[in-house]
């Protein structure tokens, strides 16, 4: 082989600017656009939830955000949400209240679900536990 080429090949793989890939459970955080309250506990609501959801495909067919939310929401109330107070302005009701979910129940959350048969969560599930296996084992 030419030498050149050689060299050429070589700088190309040890210049190649990887950027890091985040986890399954770290683009659904991300997605969540979570609220962090004083005490640094990380809150959700469902509508995020349910967007995420539908874009893998756990959702049944035809399953509406309010349909998600009514069900979801009656179905959740022993994972004791919370209200918080969000500001929007460019809303008709710039201040309202909105229920959100603790973060450290998200797995939790999505077994119950699943077990309930309203969403189909079994694969999404098994990828986040891993993950969590993973981290806990570095």
């Amino acid at each position: 082989m030419d030498e050149d080429f050689k060299d050429k090949a070589i700088s190309t793989i040890v210049q190649f600017d990887r950027k890091r890939i985040p986890t399954k459970m770290e683009q659904i955080l991300q997605d969540l656009d979570l609220e962090y309250l004083e005490d640094k506990s990380q809150w959700f609501k469902l509508t995020k939830l349910y967007t995420i959801l539908n874009g893998e495909g756990v959702i049944p067919d035809g399953m509406t955000v309010r349909q998600f939310w009514t069900g979801a929401h009656k179905m959740l109330k022993s994972f004791e949400p919370i209200y918080i107070k969000t500001v929007n302005s460019y809303s008709q009701y710039p201040s309202t209240v909105v229920l959100h979910y603790k973060v450290d129940y998200l797995v939790d959350i999505l077994k119950h679900l699943t077990n309930q048969h309203f969403i189909n969560g079994n694969q999404l599930i098994s990828e986040l536990q891993s993950h969590n296996i993973e981290s806990e084992t570095k």
